[in-house]
């Protein structure tokens, strides 16, 4: 299955108070503001069930011993980005997660 990556816009972040909790951002998805605040940054072919695919999802889009974008199931947009972090969302078919501080959350079904 492929999961999307998507990373906060971090000027947007600024500009709305430093939204990030899952109710702060279910709230601005319904007023339409989620599509300005995320950028895509990657697509990441895995397999498993849901939780499965959220974790290995963000493990290959996390920087170790090399830069994440260099890992052969992830195709990377901006080769300049930073690694999946607290407050980006992972896109599972039609379901959004969060990730949060310990593990991930869904957040809302794409429309």
């Amino acid at each position: 299955m492929e999961a999307k990556i998507l990373h906060f816009n971090d000027t947007i972040r600024r500009d709305i108070n430093g939204a990030g909790s899952r109710l702060e951002l279910k709230s601005l998805a319904f007023e339409g503001y989620l599509n300005l605040g995320y950028n895509t940054v990657a697509r990441v072919l895995v397999s498993g069930n849901t939780d499965e695919i959220l974790r290995n999802s963000f493990k290959l889009t996390n920087s170790f011993d090399d830069f994440w974008g260099n890992n052969a199931d992830v195709t990377c947009y901006n080769p300049k980005c930073r690694s999946t972090s607290v407050g980006d969302l992972i896109q599972v078919g039609n379901e959004i997660h969060i990730v949060a501080s310990a593990g991930f959350e869904y957040l809302c079904d794409v429309k």
